[in-house]
């Protein structure tokens, strides 16, 4: 499948499936879309087709600097998807607000590690693929997994059933 054709789907998969995430100013939704749209331009405007190789080390990049942005901006990137399953109340609540920056942070964890594995299939390129895919999806796999069930977690550590 030509690369052209792979960017033009991923902006519009990032644009139809974060629709709402990007009406509602989602951190993570707008960088995945604006990382699309920037790349669009420069690959297919621009044809700076040199690029495309580096494409998972930017991503990952772009998603680990959104999810560092949303920390520093104290909107942690996963509170505002809690947001949605919580009522009002439970936004202020210092277990909510604790919870989401702890899940927001092992997220970028898991954006440093894919980052490092892109950089090494960059610098490695002839690494069996089985190896390369782990990297790849082992962090992406670990941020869902841990998501899932560290807030249950956290609520018992806690000795309360909490707003997560």
């Amino acid at each position: 499948m030509p690369i052209e054709f792979i960017l033009l789907l991923s902006l519009a998969a990032s644009i139809v499936v974060g629709y709402r995430d990007l009406k509602d100013r989602f951190i993570i939704a707008g960088a995945t879309t604006l990382f699309f749209a920037v790349v669009s331009v420069l690959v297919l405007a621009l044809c700076w087709f040199d690029i495309v190789p580096l494409l998972g080390i930017a991503s990952n990049g772009f998603l680990l600097l959104g999810t560092l942005g949303s920390l520093l901006l104290g909107v942690p990137f996963t509170e505002q998807y809690a947001r949605r399953e919580v009522s009002e109340e439970e936004w202020t609540d210092p277990f909510f607000i604790r919870l989401n920056r702890q899940l927001t942070a092992f997220w970028g964890l898991m954006f440093v590690i894919g980052l490092a594995s892109e950089v090494l299939y960059v610098l490695y390129p002839g690494a069996p693929g089985i190896v390369t895919d782990i990297c790849i999806w082992l962090p992406i796999f670990g941020g869902a997994v841990f998501s899932a069930r560290y807030p249950v977690y956290a609520e018992r550590a806690a000795g309360f059933a909490g707003p997560a």
